[in-house]
């Protein structure tokens, strides 16, 4: 339970001082949203704010790997399936940024995001149950 508050706080802490960072470089290189009739925004809105995110997914899951926990043992030790999971998410996290920088069309995204399933069920990854407070486990 420790290792499990612990990442979720190294995740919490790493996204939220990794969004300011990631904000600056979007607008110096230029990856904004600029407002327009078909936006909400009224002003110049920073993308690639998904890299945040992603380093908040890697960098406690790298730090469980590195401390040997006993998360880390039951995740690690099916290998498979972890290399399924961070396969697909850095491929879905790639098209996400070239899509922020450059604007990839929607059948390339959805095409990756196809192949990133694949290959995460391919190696073993599966959500059989879900779990919701008050409702319980839906499988």
């Amino acid at each position: 339970m420790k290792s499990i508050l612990t990442a979720m706080l190294v995740a919490l802490l790493v996204s939220a001082g990794a969004t300011p960072l990631v904000r600056r470089f979007a607008l110096a290189i230029g990856a904004v949203d600029a407002p327009s009739a078909r936006r909400v925004h009224t002003r110049s809105t920073p993308r690639l704010g998904g890299i945040a995110l992603v380093a908040g997914f890697f960098v406690p899951l790298l730090l469980l790997f590195a401390l040997n926990t006993s998360v880390a043992q039951m995740l690690f030790g099916r290998p498979r399936p972890i290399a399924g999971l961070v396969l697909g998410s850095l491929a879905v996290a790639t098209v996400g940024v070239f899509d922020d920088v450059r604007h990839v069309a929607a059948k390339y995204k959805l095409l990756v995001q196809l192949g990133a399933a694949t290959i995460a069920f391919a190696a073993g990854v599966r959500i059989e149950n879900v779990q919701l407070p008050i409702v319980g486990g839906l499988h």
